[in-house]
């Protein structure tokens, strides 16, 4: 699959009520969260680790759980891919 930087998550919990019924969840988001629920921020990502959603680089860009898009037989499809911009490189100090 061709993934695009675009919006994706989760429908029903998006602000926005009008974006496409993809279901994505990528582990960059889980981590906006952890100075309000540090505790639940670590369960969610101890179960990206045992989606094996880990790679040489750090976390992969995302899993998709989106219906359409899953090869019959499938229940998840990883997105491996990984975003410099959300694995805190820096090119100031040559990161």
């Amino acid at each position: 699959m061709n993934y695009q930087y675009r919006a994706f998550g989760v429908p029903d919990l998006g602000i926005k009520r009008d974006i496409p019924l993809d279901l994505v969840v990528a582990p960059y988001a889980s981590l906006l969260g952890l100075s309000l629920q540090p505790q639940a921020v670590l369960a969610n990502l101890t179960v990206f680790e045992d989606l094996h959603m880990l790679g040489r680089f750090g976390a992969y860009e995302a899993i998709d759980y989106t219906p359409s898009r899953l090869l019959p037989g499938e229940r998840d499809a990883i997105v491996r891919s990984y975003m410099a911009h959300q694995s805190g490189h820096d090119p100031s100090l040559g990161l």
